[in-house]
């Protein structure tokens, strides 16, 4: 009898000990699993941040260049962002599906949005100085907005079509943290949603494939896409 009682006892004692083992290990592992994944999002955002600070220093070199290679600069500087800006935003999209709205998301959002206004600037520049073939779009959305969503995709569509030749520049005006937004508001007087301007002629509400194709295709010098 005694026997059977102390082998009892060895077997609660070794499943206790492995059931420790066991939690020690998933501890253990959580722990390892967090520092590559901290290791993962802080070597990203360095990344993020040498990316970010090349557009600022090329923007500023823009800004002191003259002569008659000015407009090949530009225009090359154009196309870097252009490629610059895509993984960027995929990255975001990655954190909205996941629903990770964390620091990281917030500072990335920050400054992809602002790295579109600045980009925004610099196709200004272009089309005026170099006369680049180009369309530009101001597309304003909040979350309370239930058409946003149809208005968006339809700009993608577009964009798919006329590709570096139309610029769509999505601002949403739910993001309050950065100031310039209520510059922009201000300055297009932007009270509803959706609202576009398109080549700083501001359309309130939504606009369907053929009324963005009426007011887009005609500002092009060379019809292409879905303006051809």
């Amino acid at each position: 009898m005694q026997t059977r009682i102390t082998s009892s006892k060895n077997k609660y004692f070794a499943a206790g000990v492995a059931t420790l083992i066991v939690f020690v290990l998933g501890i253990l592992l959580g722990i390892v699993i967090d520092q590559k994944k901290y290791e993962y999002v802080t070597g990203l955002a360095m990344e993020q941040e040498v990316e970010f600070n090349s557009l600022q220093v090329q923007y500023l070199y823009l800004d002191n260049i003259g002569g008659p290679n000015s407009c090949k600069v530009i225009e090359q500087t154009l196309e870097n962002n252009l490629r610059m800006f895509q993984p960027i935003l995929e990255r975001l999209i990655d954190y909205e599906e996941n629903k990770q709205y964390n620091n990281e998301y917030e500072l990335l959002k920050r400054k992809y949005l602002l790295a579109n206004i600045r980009y925004d600037l610099l196709a200004q520049r272009s089309k005026a100085e170099c006369g680049t073939d180009l369309v530009r779009v101001l597309y304003f959305y909040n979350s309370d907005c239930k058409i946003c969503g149809d208005q968006g995709f339809l700009l993608s569509n577009l964009k798919d079509s006329l590709e570096d030749k139309l610029l769509v520049f999505p601002i949403d005006m739910d993001f309050t943290k950065e100031p310039i937004l209520s510059v922009l508001s201000t300055q297009y007087e932007v009270t509803e949603f959706p609202t576009l301007v398109i080549e700083d002629t501001k359309y309130v509400g939504f606009q369907d494939k053929a009324a963005l194709i009426s007011k887009i295709c005609p500002l092009y010098k060379e019809k292409t896409g879905i303006c051809a």
